[in-house]
């Protein structure tokens, strides 16, 4: 499984206003036996423009999903201007780095720095299909020590 977007970082202020605008958190750590800081260079590398798409040996990560079924929620929540600049200011950071996302072709126009909301090409994303964001730690903290509970899922 791949991300459409990519985020080194999801704080817990994040957290609450991507669940609160629809988004699914699912508890579950990927490549769970690969530590950030010892495959940190191949995320590096994936990270390059250019790069093609190899996931193996990726650090840990973990996911936050926007389905497309729950768009409207999404939409109401943006439909607040605060909310919708919260957004904004989150969505802005993610990346599209095709090294370690998908190619969802919903998201090929991402803004990534421009002026455009980014929340609300989101939310035009979600008209054609479900958004998901690769994330590798929480509050800056490795996924591994920052969510020790959550189930984890190892790398073959």
């Amino acid at each position: 499984m791949a991300g459409d977007l990519y985020i080194e970082s999801i704080d817990d202020q994040q957290f609450i206003n991507l669940k609160a605008a629809g988004g699914t958190v699912a508890e579950v750590i990927f490549h769970a036996n690969r530590p950030f800081y010892e495959f940190a260079d191949k995320l590096n590398t994936q990270l390059q423009p250019g790069a093609n798409n190899d996931r193996r040996k990726l650090p840990a990560h973990a996911y936050v999903r926007f389905d497309a079924t729950n768009r409207d929620k999404y939409n109401l929540f943006i439909g607040d201007p605060t909310q919708r600049l919260r957004m904004d200011d989150f969505f802005k950071k993610c990346a599209r780095p095709l090294g370690v996302v998908s190619a969802n072709g919903n998201l090929a126009n991402w803004p990534g720095n421009t002026v455009f909301s980014a929340a609300l090409m989101l939310g035009a994303a979600l008209q054609n299909g479900s958004v998901t964001i690769e994330y590798y730690k929480f509050n800056g903290r490795l996924l591994l020590s920052a969510c020790p509970g959550w189930t984890k899922h190892d790398e073959p």
